[in-house]
Parts: C-alpha cells; sequence; structure tokens
C-alpha cells in the first residue's frame, strides 16, 4: 500500500497540521481526514462548498484519479465517492 499524507498551513498561526490520508493498495485510492482537521477551528473541509470531500469522518474511495490535474487542485482531481 502507498500512502500520502495530506498537511494544511493555518493562515492565523501558521502552524502545519497533518490533515489527511490519501492511500492506494493497488486497485483503489482511499481518502480519510486525519484528527489533524480538528486541532484548527478554522480548518475548512476540501469541497465544503460543493459537498465533495466534505465530511471529516467518512473514507472516501475512487478506482482512478487524474493526477495531472491535481496541481490546480483537489477538486480537479476527480470526485472521491464515500
Amino acid at each position: 500500500m502507498q500512502t500520502l499524507y495530506l498537511a494544511w498551513q493555518d493562515p492565523e498561526d501558521r502552524r502545519w497540521l497533518p490533515v489527511g490520508r490519501l492511500s492506494f493498495d493497488g486497485h483503489i485510492y482511499r481518502f480519510v481526514y486525519t484528527k489533524g482537521v480538528e486541532q484548527s477551528p478554522r480548518f475548512v473541509p476540501f469541497g465544503a462548498r460543493n459537498i465533495r470531500v466534505s465530511s471529516t469522518g467518512s473514507t472516501y474511495g475512487r478506482l482512478k484519479l487524474n493526477l495531472s490535474s491535481c496541481s490546480r487542485g483537489l477538486r480537479a482531481c476527480g470526485q472521491l465517492m464515500p
């Protein structure tokens, strides 16, 4: 299994917090928020305005990610389904 941890910087106090984990088991990509999201009241879940990856208590999965478009943000990578 391959795993990538996602960090987010709080805009006010400038702390870096681990807020997500993207893993790939050879077949399915899975994204889950980590407990780092609870450490800042300013953290807003990714895609919260679009209800894409907005529930911090859910695991999201997808068979493929369009990684070439990820430089434009998580939303451009493709919708992850709970």
